[in-house]
């Protein structure tokens, strides 16, 4: 059997350091000859980057501030940050100026809070070990803006009726429960899905509960009726079935690639 060729990686970006700040008092002008990330994990405090209108952040905001430009720090009264210098790869991560939201169990927070405490203790980590935790912090925070940029281009329906969907992944839904919960008729929400995402509504909770199991095929401890079920098929041969039919194999052969 022929070797599949590996899968491309993204660049490795180089953390320079990282830190910690916890102070009432602001910090004046400056800038770094790397990009910055700062996430705010106590308080609230607004940034100022020169050219760019400023930004506010409050606990799990994530500011990107951009090499060689300065900036500046208001802090409302007691702000606690984390911060890291890195050389961005260019076209892999823009450094643009601007602000992520992190939700509190996102867990970029915590391979961010990883980096930021292994730069602190020489010798802990390698290189290669900070770059790979900063990379994942990076692609998620790419994949929240595309999923924002998405959201804003989609009708307001189409991403309701989605988070309905992801809501009720396991449960045996029918057109006219996800219409009424987004106040449309089915035909009108088919349409839309159609038009939209290429495929009517309950096939792509299908993509969904597809793409959890091969989530969940990589625990090799888990059997594939215990994915099944996990997934919302009752019946295992059915789920069989249904992956063989969207993804070309069984789910024991993929797990086995």
């Amino acid at each position: 059997m022929a070797r599949r060729p590996p899968l491309p990686m993204s660049p490795l970006p180089r953390v320079r350091f990282g830190g910690r700040f916890a102070e009432t008092a602001p910090v004046a002008l400056h800038r770094h000859a790397g990009s910055e990330l700062v996430l705010v994990t106590e308080g609230s405090c607004r940034i100022s980057v020169a050219g760019v209108e400023a930004l506010d952040g409050v606990v799990g905001t994530m500011f990107i501030l951009p090499a060689d430009v300065e900036h500046d720090q208001i802090n409302d009264v007691f702000c606690r940050t984390s911060y890291v210098v890195f050389d961005a790869v260019p076209l892999a991560f823009s450094d643009r100026a601007r602000c992520v939201a992190l939700a509190s169990d996102d867990p970029a927070l915590g391979w961010y809070e990883d980096v930021c405490r292994l730069s602190l203790a020489p010798g802990l980590a390698s290189e290669a070990v900070l770059a790979g935790l900063l990379l994942a912090v990076l692609e998620r925070l790419k994949a929240i803006e595309d999923h924002a940029a998405s959201a804003r281009v989609l009708p307001r329906a189409i991403v309701e009726a989605a988070r309905w969907l992801e809501a009720n992944l396991v449960e045996a839904v029918r057109v006219d429960h996800i219409a009424r919960a987004v106040g449309l008729s089915p035909s009108h929400l088919t349409a839309l899905f159609r038009a939209h995402l290429g495929c009517p509504p309950l096939k792509y909770q299908q993509r969904l509960r597809l793409a959890l199991a091969r989530k969940l095929l990589r625990n090799s401890y888990l059997s594939v009726a215990e994915v099944a079920a996990a997934c919302g098929y009752v019946d295992a041969n059915y789920f069989i079935r249904v992956f063989r039919s969207n993804l070309g194999t069984t789910p024991s052969k993929w797990r086995a690639r």
